[in-house]
């Protein structure tokens, strides 16, 4: 890999911080569950962002930038699963993903609540509570708007039975 400078690799940390936990969670559904090989399909993710990234002409924050990182993450994520060889470099504590601790009463609740569900539903609807847009989510997934939409109503009536069973929190 070419040397990397200081404003390439300060554009990679920011595009990283951005969107790291979408490709977290689109690593951990190509990886069915399996955290190890996620954590490598996610650090594929990074290296192969940090490679092609001066190729990137969106604005920052723009929905171009967000569909131009989502097709790198889902190209990458296919060619590491067909492949099964992972070639990752260590690339330091800044870029590793890192869960974050729930710091109110209702983080843990929505976490208790989300633990019930299957692997491609908490990943789903764990992008929708970090704020992305169900537009965008169904261009993620490669589904129509409505169809996402579905989905996430589904999930939310999944939850509300989770509620009524286990008596997480009163509505």
């Amino acid at each position: 890999m070419k040397p990397v400078d200081e404003k390439t690799y300060s554009r990679f940390h920011s595009l990283w911080h951005r969107y790291q936990r979408m490709v977290w969670l689109l690593s951990i559904s190509y990886a069915r569950g399996e955290e190890a090989v996620a954590y490598d399909y996610s650090q594929e993710c990074a290296l192969a962002l940090l490679t092609f990234i001066d190729e990137l002409g969106a604005d920052e924050g723009s929905f171009a930038e967000f569909r131009w990182v989502l097709r790198l993450a889902h190209s990458t994520l296919r060619r590491c699963k067909r492949s099964q060889l992972i070639a990752t470099l260590p690339l330091g504590d800044e870029i590793q993903y890192v869960a974050t601790s729930p710091d109110n009463r209702a983080r843990e609740i929505l976490e208790a609540l989300m633990s019930h569900l299957d692997d491609d539903d908490r990943a789903f609807f764990s992008l929708i509570v970090d704020g992305y847009k169900l537009k965008e989510l169904a261009s993620a997934y490669g589904i129509s708007e409505s169809v996402a939409k579905k989905r996430y109503m589904y999930i939310k009536q999944k939850l509300h039975i989770i509620n009524k069973k286990y008596h997480y929190y009163e509505p």
